[in-house]
C-alpha cells in the first residue's frame, strides 16, 4: 500500500501552491497536502503535531518571516521536519534556515519531483534518527541515575567500601559513552552530517551494552585504578573574556574529539589530548584562554594537573569535568579552579555555564 505523507504547506502564493501540488502529484510517495496562508493559522497547524512533514515559503510577508515561523514554532525541537521553500540560493540564507531548525531548503525555480522526494526522504529520515537518538538519551540518562542512586544506597552500607568503589567506577565508565553521545547528538543538532558519527555512536553503545553485560555478572566488573569518591557542588569564580584558544584533556579520545569539533563550530580553536603530561608539554609551547579537564585519569588525576599547572606559575582559567563523584582530598584542590561541570555536557549547558563565568565573549 502506498505511504502517505500528511503534508503541511505554509504558502501565500497560490501559483506556487499549484506548482508544489502538481510536483507532489509526480512523486512516487503519496503526499496529502494541507495549504495554511495565514502565519498563526500555520503555527497552530504546526503545533498540531499531525503533519509528517511542513514546507514552508521562505518569504511568507512583510511582517512575518520564514525565520521567525522556526523560531516561534521551536522547529529545532520537532520532530517534524520543515522544508524551506526560496527563490534564490545563498549560503547566508541556508544557514539562518538550518540554525532555526529546519532540515532543508530547496530553490523553487530548481524544484522537480526528483529532487523534492529526496530531499523531503532525507528530512523525514533525518528527524526520525534524532527521534532515536534522543529516546536513546533519555534512556541512558534515566539509568545513569538510577546506578548513581543505587550507589549512593550501597554506600550507605557499613564497612562495605569495596562496594562502594565499585558501584562508583561503574558509574563512572557508563558516564563516558554516555558523554559521547551526547557530543555525536549535540554536533548533528548543529548541523553536521549524521554519517560522520554513526560508527562512533555504535561503538558506544555497544560499550554501553557490554557494561550492562558486566553488571549482571558484578564479579566480571573491573574497577579502574583511578577510582574516587563524594560528591562535590559547583565551584565557581570568575575568569577572562575573550575566547582564543580551549586546551581540553581527558582520557577517552572520543570526548576530546567531540568537544574540539563543538567548540570550533562556535568559533573557538582548541587542541585536545587524552593525559596531563601530554598537556603540560603544550602549555609550555602555546597560551590559552581555558583548560578544561576531565577529573579522574590513569597518567595523572585532573587534581594533579591542576597542580602542576599552578606550580609553573600559569594562571589561566581552569574548568574540571567529571561524570563521577570526588574524593574528599580531590575536593580541596577542585575548589580552587574556576568550575566543576558534571557529565553527561550537555554543549549548550556548557557554553552558558562559560558565560555565566565570563569565559566567553
Amino acid at each position: 500500500m502506498k505511504q502517505v505523507y500528511q503534508t503541511l504547506l505554509v504558502e501565500n502564493k497560490k501559483s506556487d501552491f499549484i506548482i508544489t501540488k502538481d510536483i507532489l502529484h509526480d512523486i512516487n510517495v503519496g503526499f496529502e497536502l494541507h495549504r495554511v496562508t495565514d502565519y498563526q493559522k500555520g503555527l497552530a497547524a504546526f503545533a498540531s503535531g499531525e503533519y509528517d512533514l511542513c514546507l514552508l515559503d521562505y518569504h511568507l510577508s512583510d511582517e512575518f518571516s520564514s525565520i521567525k515561523f522556526l523560531e516561534d514554532s521551536a522547529a529545532k525541537f520537532s520532530m517534524t521536519p520543515v522544508v524551506v521553500l526560496t527563490l534564490e540560493g545563498d549560503r547566508d540564507i541556508d544557514l539562518q534556515v538550518m540554525s532555526a531548525g529546519a532540515s532543508d531548503y530547496i530553490i523553487k525555480g530548481q524544484i522537480n519531483a526528483p529532487l523534492l522526494e529526496r530531499t523531503v526522504r532525507y528530512a523525514i529520515e533525518r528527524k526520525r534518527n534524532q527521534q532515536q537518538l534522543m529516546d536513546l538519551q533519555d534512556e541512558l540518562t534515566m539509568a545513569l541515575r538510577e546506578l548513581r542512586e543505587n550507589q549512593k544506597a550501597l554506600i550507605e552500607v557499613e564497612n562495605l567500601k569495596s562496594v562502594r568503589e565499585l558501584a562508583g567506577a561503574a558509574a563512572h565508565e557508563f558516564s563516558q559513552p554516555l558523554q559521547c553521545l551526547t557530543n555525536y547528538i549535540s554536533l548533528i543538532r548543529e548541523g553536521l552530517p549524521a554519517g560522520k558519527y554513526l560508527d562512533k555512536m555504535e561503538k558506544s553503545i555497544q560499550r554501553i551494552a557490554g557494561l550492562t553485560d558486566n553488571l549482571r555478572d558484578i564479579t566480571g566488573l573491573q574497577k579502574r585504578a583511578y577510582v574516587d569518591t563524594h560528591i562535590i557542588d559547583l565551584q565557581a569564580s570568575t575568569g577572562i573574556r575573550d575566547m582564543s584558544r580551549v586546551l581540553i584533556v581527558d582520557d577517552e579520545p572520543e570526548i576530546v574529539e567531540t568537544l574540539s569539533d563543538m567548540l570550533e563550530l562556535k568559533g573557538i580553536a582548541a587542541d585536545g589530548v587524552t593525559d596531563g603530561f601530554q598537556a603540560l608539554e603544550l602549555l609550555s609551547q602555546n597560551n590559552y584562554s581555558l583548560i578544561i579537564s576531565d577529573i579522574s585519569m590513569p597518567k595523572i588525576s585532573g587534581p594533579e594537573f591542576f597542580k602542576k599547572v599552578r606550580e609553573t606559575g600559569i594562571q589561566t582559567p581552569f574548568v574540571f569535568i567529571t561524570g563521577y563523584e570526588i574524593s574528599p582530598e580531590a575536593q580541596q584542590v577542585i575548589k580552587q579552579a574556576d568550575a566543576l561541570i558534571s557529565k553527561p555536557i550537555v554543549f549548550d549547558a556548557l557554553l552558558q555555564q562559560l558565560e555565566q563565568l565570563e569565559l566567553t565573549a
